[in-house]
């Protein structure tokens, strides 16, 4: 067990409101979560209402969903909420970098001004005056992303509200990375991407866990076998691990933050490595599952049963974007080289055999893939199918059913971020599932992609928002089934354009309870299935 066991919301870049971050809290409490992390201020808003300093609420610094913030009023009935279930709120205010709606409500070119200590103090005792030090006995005062000169301030000023926080008997929490002021002996380090903490210092884990970066497949696998702490258990220093939801991205409705990203499976998948603890780390597995009748893929199987189990029981009507997929096989093959051409064929799309022989080069299929989602070369780096940077891979499955049918399928060929725009390239036009030319063929049938509602967007979109970029937030692919078995064959082509090389092929059951398993077709790799 560890002494942190916590949940994150940015609602500076996108507001939520009171009864939305409610529902949520309630899930935390039954899962064994002790902590909200409430990050209050981003560069769109300030959310915490400030009697000091009112214009930060005003209309003119915040550019998403103005008007809306949370009232002082609103901030003790969630202290209040989160108290009556043993829940800590974390109260963040990002400084100096994400301060935007600060400078602008301000009118304050860059964070060096002299102004800026005063009343940064001014509203950091403000907020700690709204709650006494055993209601709120931590202070997040961000610091991470510094990365322009006018967001800058000297490290004097980060110590003096260090020592403000610490006179008020709270403890001090940065990012790290974030900025390191070497006078100060006691911060907490909360770590994101690959960051270590400051040797001696506390911390509290949040790498490889965000997410908005989350596929609802193969992000459970990552969160279910990853270590927090990367150690056993917590200890003086190892203080737990805080799951984050970053969706940077501009929203048409706050229920797409809940829509767009896996939040609820993430929540149960995680409680059970912050909660137990993991004797070992699997940073193996964190991009893929493992081979099947291994052991450690028999554990993710069967705590898989568990969430499905509590799926049904306790989420129904709530977006759980998560259906069974252990019983999921492929067949793989690649990648051959296209030699810039992401649309050349290969001989595996005129005839299905064993092996091939392309340019003087032998290539054979592996049938060790298991999951709805595959990731053939991870966009972080995790260890995945391939080490190669481009090319193309096939795969191959076959799908029984009992009867002739129109199926649901969730298929796509990109996991969106949901956050830094359109941050894994370009949006593909109309006729197109990627720009990187994907296809995919049920019983030599081509299958047609969506219509695009907003094709062919660029990369630095952050405020248009999310529609159907994804899988499980858009309608369904209907795919013809005949009676028996379906030969499935994608086309997973890769270039340097595109950040991520995956896919997901899954049928899907949408109900009014939410989405649920085909239980009645089946997988099988095999070539020769009639």
């Amino acid at each position: 067990m560890f002494k942190i066991r916590g949940f994150m919301h940015d609602t500076g870049r996108n507001f939520q409101s009171v009864a939305q971050l409610k529902e949520q809290i309630e899930i935390l409490a039954q899962y064994k979560y002790n902590v909200f992390h409430w990050h209050l201020t981003d560069n769109p808003g300030w959310r915490l209402e400030s009697k000091l300093y009112p214009e930060l609420q005003s209309e003119e610094a915040t550019t998403r969903q103005k008007g809306n913030f949370y009232t002082q009023e609103d901030f003790a009935a969630i202290l209040a909420f989160c108290k009556e279930r043993k829940i800590t709120v974390i109260p963040e205010f990002d400084i100096p970098g994400h301060t935007d709606a600060f400078r602008k409500a301000l009118k304050i070119d860059e964070m060096q001004d002299p102004k800026v200590k005063p009343i940064l103090l001014d509203l950091f005792q403000e907020l700690m005056d709204l709650a006494d030090a055993e209601t709120m006995p931590y202070i997040h005062i961000g610091t991470d992303e510094v990365r322009n000169d006018f967001e800058r301030v000297s490290n004097d000023v980060i110590f003096e509200l260090m020592q403000l926080i610490r006179k008020n008997n709270r403890e001090v929490i940065v990012w790290k990375e974030g900025i390191v002021v070497k006078r100060d002996p006691y911060s907490i380090n909360q770590l994101w991407a690959y960051h270590k903490g400051r040797k001696g210092h506390r911390f509290i884990d949040s790498r490889s866990n965000y997410i908005n970066h989350l596929d609802p497949f193969a992000g459970m696998a990552r969160l279910f076998f990853q270590q927090p702490t990367r150690q056993p258990k917590g200890d003086s220093l190892a203080l737990g691990g805080i799951l984050a939801a970053w969706p940077d991205n501009n929203i048409n409705d706050e229920r797409d933050i809940l829509i767009q990203n896996p939040i609820y499976p993430s929540m149960v998948f995680y409680s059970d490595a912050i909660w137990n603890g993991r004797k070992k780390d699997y940073p193996e597995y964190w991009a893929k599952l493992p081979s099947n009748n291994t052991s450690e893929f028999n554990n993710f199987k069967t705590f898989e049963e568990k969430v499905i189990t509590h799926r049904n029981l306790f989420f129904k009507g709530k977006e759980f974007q998560y259906i069974k997929q252990t019983d999921k096989e492929w067949k793989l093959i690649g990648p051959f080289n296209h030699k810039g051409s992401v649309e050349k064929s290969f001989p595996v799309e005129e005839e299905i055999k064993d092996n091939y022989k392309v340019n003087g080069k032998k290539f054979s299929w592996s049938d060790k893939h298991v999951g709805a989602t595959i990731h053939l070369k991870h966009f972080f780096g995790f260890e995945s199918v391939t080490k190669a940077k481009q090319g193309t891979f096939y795969a191959f499955t076959n799908i029984y059913s009992p009867d002739d049918r129109i199926q649901d399928f969730w298929i796509g060929f990109q996991g969106w971020s949901r956050s830094g725009g359109r941050r894994v390239g370009p949006f593909p036009d109309l006729g197109d599932w990627h720009t990187t030319k994907p296809r995919i063929w049920i019983n030599n049938k081509e299958i047609a992609p969506p219509v695009w509602k907003q094709p062919n967007l660029g990369t630095k979109t952050d405020e248009i928002p999310f529609i159907d970029e994804d899988y499980f937030y858009r309608s369904p692919t209907k795919i013809n089934l005949k009676k028996g078995w379906n030969k499935v064959l994608l086309k997973i082509p890769q270039d340097y354009n595109s950040w991520k090389w995956m896919f997901t092929c899954i049928p899907v059951n949408v109900t009014k309870d939410g989405f649920r398993e085909v239980s009645e077709l089946k997988y099988n790799t095999n070539f020769n299935l009639n």
